[in-house]
């Protein structure tokens, strides 16, 4: 409760003892009691109250699910009368709830849970979720608000731990991309000279220093009694090019 309201309830009771009147006074007895109830059941309404994440996988592929639960535990005699957790999804995780809200950042959603607790309870609270792009996800922080049965004093706490979830990025198979690998040297003819194919054959010419002897013409060279070398003509695939992108900085939450 808000001191403007202690004051009120103090003035009242001096009033009360002015005019020398009983009910007055009872009645300001009665609103201390409340104001002292409130703020004992705001001030320990969070103490020993737990709240935890369990992902059934902390891996996943594109598109699949998995199960999130959430453990909240109030290990003290106090019940609560009302408990809201707000914990923080970033936008790439789907979940399977009314409950949800997007934040104005544009990067993340809300997921509300509201609930009452009795003394030394635990309750647990289900949720799928799935990964809708690949990266590393955090899960969190949640902000959890609790306070008296009169709702006149709210108190808040912020769990910073949070709940780390893998995403893969989407499997595609090597024969899908029509990469022939079995062509090491090219289908193609090739106008630059920079390998050339000796299974291309083109022509002869004569020897010079330095040419290698497994390329030499023997029938050609015994015809032109003059050593011949074979000249080949170069080759090419279509340029292709596979790029992964090992950084996911732009992924994180």
């Amino acid at each position: 409760m808000s001191n403007r309201a202690a004051i009120l309830v103090g003035l009242l009771t001096l009033l009360s003892v002015i005019l020398r009147n009983q009910l007055l006074f009872l009645v300001s007895i009665f609103l201390w009691l409340v104001i002292g109830v409130a703020y004992l059941w705001a001030r320990y309404c969070l103490v020993n109250l737990t709240y935890r994440r369990h992902l059934s996988s902390n891996r996943l592929y594109l598109n699949e699910e998995a199960d999130l639960q959430m453990e909240i535990v109030n290990a003290k005699p106090l019940p609560l009368p009302w408990l809201r957790i707000d914990d923080l999804m970033p936008l790439s995780i789907n979940v399977a709830s009314q409950m949800v809200t997007e934040e104005e950042d544009g990067q993340h959603r809300r997921l509300v849970t509201v609930l009452g607790l009795r003394w030394y309870e635990r309750v647990i609270r289900r949720y799928r979720i799935r990964g809708l792009h690949r990266g590393l996800w955090h899960l969190g922080p949640a902000q959890i608000r609790s306070g008296d049965i009169f709702g006149f004093d709210i108190r808040r706490l912020i769990d910073e731990t949070p709940t780390e979830l893998l995403v893969y990025p989407r499997i595609v198979p090597i024969t899908a991309l029509g990469l022939p690998a079995r062509h090491p040297l090219g289908d193609q003819h090739s106008p630059r000279r920079v390998i050339e194919d000796p299974l291309r054959m083109m022509g002869v010419r004569d020897y010079v220093q330095g040419d290698n002897f497994r390329y030499i013409h023997w029938k050609a060279s015994a015809r032109s009694l003059n050593l011949q070398t074979k000249v080949f003509d170069p080759s090419a695939n279509r340029p292709v090019a596979i790029f992964l992108n090992v950084s996911t900085a732009t992924y994180f939450s």
